[in-house]
């Protein structure tokens, strides 16, 4: 990934030597500014490291909190993410891991592509942690629209059964 690289993915602290997390920032920010939320209210990005997970062995990656901020302060609306083998939903949250019902970032952790599974922390769950489930493989079906958008969980055939997670939300995208 690219935020792990020399520079992370903030501004470059060099301008004329920009490292290639700071080249993923830099077109990060211009695409935000050509796509203005007035103009297009349901925003999603994704990458592969999460900023919040709560996963073992792989977990949150502090290195996309650049990143995360950007969308943020652009009233963006979804972030997906892969690296912890597990599915995970998160309730709208700032940079910062903090409550924003208003205007936080939902993000998903779908890592359930089949290579392996990773367990779930034990202990209490994070406040903001949705929804989370590390028994099956699966794929999340998310629609984006003008004014909402959904998203449905769907577990792979031969698969444990009776997890579910599926809504349309419109908050954020009107």
């Amino acid at each position: 990934m690219l935020c792990f690289a020399e520079g992370g993915c903030g501004p470059a602290s060099d301008p004329s030597n920009p490292g290639p997390g700071n080249r993923m920032y830099d077109w990060l920010k211009q695409d935000l500014e050509a796509h203005p939320d007035a103009d297009y209210p349901c925003t999603l990005a994704y990458w592969h490291h999460p900023l919040f997970s709560f996963t073992s062995p792989s977990g949150a990656a502090a290195a996309v909190k650049p990143l995360w901020e950007l969308l943020y302060d652009a009233h963006a609306d979804v972030v997906l993410n892969g690296h912890s083998h597990n599915y995970q939903r998160w309730k709208p949250q700032d940079p910062n891991g903090t409550a924003d019902p208003g205007r936080g970032i939902r993000q998903f952790v779908v890592g359930t592509g089949g290579a392996s599974k990773y367990a779930l922390q034990s202990g209490k769950k994070p406040s903001n942690l949705a929804a989370a489930q590390d028994d099956a493989f699966g794929i999340l079906r998310i629609t984006l629209l003008r004014a909402r958008y959904s998203w449905e969980w769907v577990t792979a055939a031969g698969q444990p059964t009776g997890f579910e997670d599926a809504k349309t939300k419109t908050i954020g995208c009107v």
